[in-house]
């Protein structure tokens, strides 16, 4: 009978040692769905980023490219302006 109670403690022991593992792996696993949608969260954010940061940058060009026309008719205006005072 000892032989017997000892094979029950130890399966008993095995048993209990199953599912604290159990318990620990459900607890991991709970952790990375967590993180995988944290995950996608940040992804998802991080495509709306550079859809921002694409339309700022065509912006910009754009507003180089105005910068640039008005620098150049400004130009062209002050040449008039002075072609009008040697004429005075």
């Amino acid at each position: 009978m000892s032989d017997n109670n000892e094979i029950t403690a130890l399966l008993s022991a095995i048993l209990e040692g199953q599912q604290m593992t159990n318990a620990r792996l459900d607890s991991i696993d709970s952790r990375l769905d967590k993180m995988d949608t944290r995950l996608s969260n940040l992804e998802s954010d991080v495509s709306t980023i550079k859809g921002n940061v694409d339309s700022i940058e065509r912006s910009q060009k754009m507003q180089e490219k105005a910068l640039g026309t008005i620098a150049i008719l400004t130009l062209a205006h002050d040449a008039d302006l002075s072609e009008l005072k040697k004429a005075e």
